[in-house]
């Protein structure tokens, strides 16, 4: 019998895994390696604040993060230290400075932990 699942269907670039998906309702995340993204695709979890719905350019979406990147890798946005109204500016899909201090300032005191900024069921 034929493998109907293709690598195609995970690649995050080309639509990766919506929330509905099974067995992983939110999608995939590729962690980067020295040599780029090329590192194991693991499950996306349900993020801190759990499924959202988005609005703005992100309308019609289920967000469970939004991710940045800077020199020290991928964090997400949507962190618990937002204040609502900047979680609603992150669903639209504006990221102001505060609130990227926020997610950098998080994300750092995850770090400092050993723990990863995106959340994860397992270790929260």
């Amino acid at each position: 019998m034929p493998n109907n699942f293709t690598t195609y269907a995970v690649i995050p670039s080309k639509g990766g895994l919506s929330y509905k998906d099974y067995p992983n309702p939110y999608g995939l995340r590729a962690y980067k390696t020295k040599n780029g993204y090329e590192g194991e695709m693991l499950p996306k979890s349900s993020g801190y604040l759990g499924p959202l719905q988005g609005t703005g350019i992100n309308k019609n979406q289920v967000m469970t993060e939004y991710s940045l990147t800077d020199e020290k890798g991928t964090y997400p946005s949507l962190v618990p230290t937002l204040s609502p109204e900047e979680i609603k500016m992150v669903l639209s899909g504006q990221i102001t400075q505060a609130i990227d201090k926020k997610a950098k300032e998080f994300r750092d005191s995850r770090l400092e932990q050993g723990l990863s900024p995106f959340y994860n069921e397992f270790n929260p």
